[in-house]
């Protein structure tokens, strides 16, 4: 063999490797202790790190929590929190089973949810939330608690097993500011890789139609500009303070005159439907009798 074979580059002649390494090369670091959880924040914040994965066998050995222990998910929590902050992927390795079966969770004579892991989710909209893993490459299951912090003791209130394929996906009611906790395993304890894509549609009418689509496609109106069809809220509140009272008097009083059918109202706010909106007793015309109406709505 030549000396020129030796030292010919590992890298072909003009390719830029140096430039495109960090593009094609994947960093994980495993956090198996918790001087690795206390420096979590340092090891997402360097550049080059790709992702944080939590060695779940190690960590509850090295720390000496089991791994539904308080502490143990304040650990996870934190490192989970780091690599969101940064921008990194956040991992689970070695998830063990730690939640209860649950009978709606039965399929195929399986109603564990095993090698779990959990989430804590906090719904942001009136109507219906989804969980939704159906990129993932492994056998899933999916189970939801209500509350924080593994709430398992009232049962869970949605379970799916396959729905796409066999990947899972599950939808439950929500309203804004309630908690829930969200827990991920696999059929039989299948792992592999997986990805949660978390959703909440508003439908504020239950009728399985988004409110935005309702709108869009002018089912509903929106006279007070909350991005909610008008049937949802009480008549006549235009101001979207969720009550009927003085404040919203002044678009109230632009509607007290002549019959308001299709194309008598007056333009903007107060076009139809808007000021049919305030016709309290159904009668086609915004009159007297819808006034003390109203007037009565203010006294309570």
């Amino acid at each position: 063999m030549s000396n020129d074979a030796i030292a010919a580059p590992a890298v072909p002649t003009g390719s830029n490797f140096r430039e495109s390494i960090n593009d094609n090369m994947l960093v994980t670091v495993m956090i198996e202790t918790l001087e690795g959880v206390a420096n979590a924040e340092e090891i997402a914040a360097t550049h080059g790190v790709d992702v944080l994965l939590i060695g779940n066998n190690d960590l509850s050995s090295f720390s000496g929590w089991s791994q539904n222990d308080p502490r143990y998910q304040d650990a996870l929590v934190k490192v989970h929190d780091a690599a969101l902050k940064y921008g990194k992927y956040f991992g689970n390795a070695g998830a063990t089973t730690d939640g209860p079966t649950e009978a709606i969770c039965e399929y195929g004579g399986d109603s564990q949810v095993g090698s779990d892991v959990w989430y804590e989710y906090t719904s942001s909209c009136i109507g219906e939330a989804t969980v939704d893993l159906c990129d993932s490459g492994f056998d899933t299951k999916v189970a939801v608690y209500s509350g924080a912090r593994c709430r398992t003791l009232d049962g869970a209130v949605a379970c799916n097993d396959d729905w796409c394929g066999l990947q899972s996906l599950v939808r439950w009611p929500v309203q804004p500011g309630d908690k829930y906790v969200i827990r991920i395993g696999g059929y039989h304890g299948e792992q592999g890789n997986g990805r949660m894509l978390i959703s909440c549609i508003n439908d504020c009418n239950d009728n399985a139609v988004s409110d935005a689509e309702e709108l869009a496609g002018g089912a509903e109106s929106d006279c007070n500009y909350n991005a909610r069809p008008d049937s949802c809220d009480s008549r006549g509140d235009f101001n979207a303070d969720g009550l009927l009272d003085l404040a919203d008097w002044p678009v109230c009083l632009s509607c007290f005159w002549g019959p308001c059918g299709p194309g008598f109202c007056s333009a903007g706010n107060f076009a139809e439907p808007c000021c049919a909106w305030i016709d309290f007793d159904d009668d086609g015309d915004i009159d007297l009798k819808d006034l003390s109406i109203l007037q009565y709505s203010y006294s309570q």
